[in-house]
């Protein structure tokens, strides 16, 4: 289970990183915020000792989510679109 608390690192470093871009007048649009969202995914995928993976196939349908949180043996557990 994934135990986070508004204080934890990751938690601050995606919302620092948000700061950043609202400064710099880049935070109002989905695809300015997407790298620091894929950031904060793949670390709390990692806690859990699972792997984000960005740009995720779904060959069945033919279509590509944003990303996907997958187990060691590939298998997709979440999507992110």
């Amino acid at each position: 289970m994934l135990d986070l608390k508004p204080k934890h690192k990751i938690i601050t470093e995606y919302y620092n990183s948000l700061k950043e871009l609202s400064e710099l007048g880049g935070a109002d649009k989905e695809t300015s915020i997407r790298a620091p969202f894929q950031r904060l995914l793949a670390d709390c995928s990692k806690k859990v000792g699972l792997t984000f993976q960005a740009e995720y196939p779904i060959k069945s349908k033919r279509i590509t989510t944003d990303g996907a949180t997958i187990d060691q043996f590939k298998v997709a557990l979440g999507y992110w679109e």
